[in-house]
């Protein structure tokens, strides 16, 4: 723990620290990661992850750690909760976001994203999870969002390229804003040290065409899985996919309405892979 905060904070405070999101922890390490700080490290936001299976337990012990810790300088900006379905989410999740304003007063200021485990399993999963989100967000005060598994530890955690684009589109729909999470190392999707790995750009750029130009999941299908690395570039203040342009006005309503941002297991990675492309200093 006191090795990740020690990057953290050397990331945060590097030029390329605005790339760089809250602190992610299990709502059980909380405590620790609140010793771990010690009296004299800087700020530090924090994206809380809470199990739904056992997110009463996980809350209170969470929230307690950090009442009893009186530390200004730790806020919880994020909270990021699995579910076993949409279905679970649809049902019960407004009592467990109402639970969550433990964390802060000012509960409009939370972000919460919520993921099933069911993506994989089921082609309805990504519109029920929209449905119930979209619900969800007229009826609690945070800023309620959708999160999307885009890897793991096993081959079968790769979801396939039209899971991806239903999820898109099914968010879209429903005007549910996302964030993706896991397997984003890399720019553009391709095999990696012998295994398959979409792409950060492939799924922005998937997003764009959704959001910006509505088009049918087969066409996004083709976006995600391009691994061609030139199809992506900047050109005159645009982002391009192939010969489609988005100006920096169509980027920022997709990051604000849809793509919030997406997580790596590694800070190094996702910028060494756009420096190589030119898109970094």
């Amino acid at each position: 723990m006191a090795d990740a905060l020690r990057w953290h904070g050397i990331h945060r405070a590097s030029p390329l620290g605005f790339l760089q999101g809250p602190f992610v922890v299990s709502a059980r390490r909380v405590r620790e990661l609140l010793a771990a700080r010690g009296k004299t490290a800087g700020p530090v936001k924090l994206s809380i992850v809470v199990d739904y299976l056992d997110h009463r337990e996980s809350i209170v012990e969470a929230a307690a750690a950090l009442a009893e810790a009186q530390d200004p300088d730790v806020t919880v900006a994020m909270v990021e909760m699995h579910c076993p379905s949409a279905a679970v989410a649809a049902s019960d999740l407004r009592r467990v976001c109402e639970a969550l304003r433990a964390f802060r007063a000012d509960a409009e200021q939370l972000h919460v994203f919520l993921e099933s485990s069911r993506m994989l399993a089921s082609g309805d999963e990504p519109i029920l999870l929209a449905s119930a989100v979209a619900a969800l967000r007229s009826v609690v005060p945070m800023d309620v969002g959708a999160k999307l598994r885009c890897g793991g530890i096993t081959r079968d955690a790769l979801p396939s390229n039209a899971i991806i684009a239903r999820f898109i589109t099914a968010m879209r729909d429903h005007d549910v804003p996302w964030k993706a999470t896991a397997g984003l190392h890399h720019p553009v999707c391709g095999v990696y040290g012998g295994a398959t790995m979409h792409g950060f750009l492939n799924v922005l750029a998937a997003t764009l065409m959704a959001c910006e130009r509505t088009v049918p999941d087969d066409q996004l299908v083709a976006v995600l899985g391009d691994a061609c690395r030139d199809s992506f570039r900047l050109s005159n203040g645009c982002f391009m996919w192939r010969d489609h342009g988005f100006d920096m006005a169509a980027v920022t309503r997709t990051r604000h309405g849809a793509l919030r941002s997406f997580g790596s297991c590694s800070f190094e990675e996702p910028a060494d892979g756009l420096r190589e492309l030119g898109l970094l200093p």
